[in-house]
């Protein structure tokens, strides 16, 4: 039987976080106000959606809305008391709100992040597109624990590092964001890509400077000099991590300063008494040498691989869609010949 649910949509957020946190689990911090605050001022607009079952709140969702009409949102609806196939009926009745709310596509969208797996393993085939992963670690282990639970190659990195006097530090201070940004856009230029969508910076930063929520940066240093770097964001018991970042001349110290980078934010995101830790992502299956490289790199530390269901690329009405698509096209064009 299709569980039904009412769902309630709202421009702001309104006591978003405070009752986010209250469902329990463990929210995404891409489902956060901040992050809806980030979507906002990337893509235009943000709708916050609560929903409900016999008028109790048993789901919320965080989405940005670009100007044709089209829905992103990542790691939502948050729903932790659902069950995998309840969870599956409030995905696809999320995406029939959105279309009786004027919405002309979804572009991407994911249902929630669930590392502890005892309510929710594996999200079912529909209405999902595909099955995604990400690999995570539990914070909850003691440190020294957490240390022994690496691949060996970790440990013996990190000692390499100590000898060599590499220093790590974690900071929001905007001299330390500053100095991030560099590595990160250096590190994407040698790679010929341009800067990810979303990343720890200047600008971001104090969008997240809230009640449980923030964005940090790790960084390390040889002798002074910044090699490499990390961005953070965390809201509740979760922390994310957002931006890989590195010098120039980072080879030519044949170190492996992110294996340090990791484990020290490991430490500090565990000592205020965060529970997991995001590591952003793994290929599930990796058809090229990159691909399986990053994950063989990301599964050195994960205490295990949490899945999640995606959709991506639907459209609900192809006429409006690109009526807008190209109205916003014609308004750039001519806000650039006003220029």
């Amino acid at each position: 039987m299709t569980a039904v649910f009412e769902y309630k949509s709202a421009d702001g957020p309104d006591a978003w976080d405070s009752d986010l946190l209250s469902l329990g689990g463990h929210p995404h911090p891409l489902q956060s106000a901040a992050f809806g605050a980030f979507l906002r001022a990337d893509m235009g607009r943000a709708g916050y959606v609560r929903i409900f079952r016999d008028s109790r709140l048993a789901g919320m969702c965080v989405l940005g809305i670009d100007s044709p009409g089209a829905g992103t949102w990542y790691h939502g609806p948050h729903a932790p008391g659902a069950a995998p196939e309840e969870y599956c009926d409030m995905f696809s009745g999320l995406m029939g709100h959105l279309q009786k709310r004027g919405l002309t596509a979804v572009a991407a969208a994911s249902s929630q992040l669930v590392c502890d797996a005892t309510y929710y393993s594996d999200p079912a085939a529909p209405p999902f597109h595909e099955i995604e992963e990400t690999a995570y670690l539990d914070l909850r282990v003691p440190p020294d624990d957490m240390l022994a639970g690496f691949d060996r190659s970790v440990r013996k990195n990190v000692r390499k590092c100590a000898g060599a006097g590499v220093e790590i530090i974690i900071s929001s201070e905007p001299e330390y964001l500053a100095k991030y940004f560099e590595l990160l856009a250096a590190h994407r230029q040698k790679l010929n890509f341009p800067l990810p969508p979303f990343y720890v910076n200047a600008q971001t930063a104090p969008l997240f400077n809230r009640e449980a929520c923030g964005m940090n940066v790790a960084l390390a240093s040889v002798q002074g000099e910044f090699i490499a770097g990390l961005g953070y964001v965390h809201f509740g018991a979760m922390v994310m991590e957002a931006g890989v970042g590195q010098s120039d001349g980072y080879a030519s110290y044949g170190l492996n300063a992110h294996d340090m980078i990791k484990v020290e934010a490991a430490r500090h995101f565990s000592s205020m008494g965060l529970a997991y830790y995001d590591l952003a992502g793994v290929s599930r299956n990796a058809d090229d040498a990159k691909e399986a490289n990053i994950r063989r790199f990301k599964m050195k530390f994960a205490t295990g691989v949490a899945r999640f269901g995606s959709v991506k690329n639907v459209c609900f009405s192809p006429t409006k869609y690109y009526a807008r698509k190209i109205a916003g096209r014609v308004l750039d064009a001519a806000n650039l010949r006003r220029k």
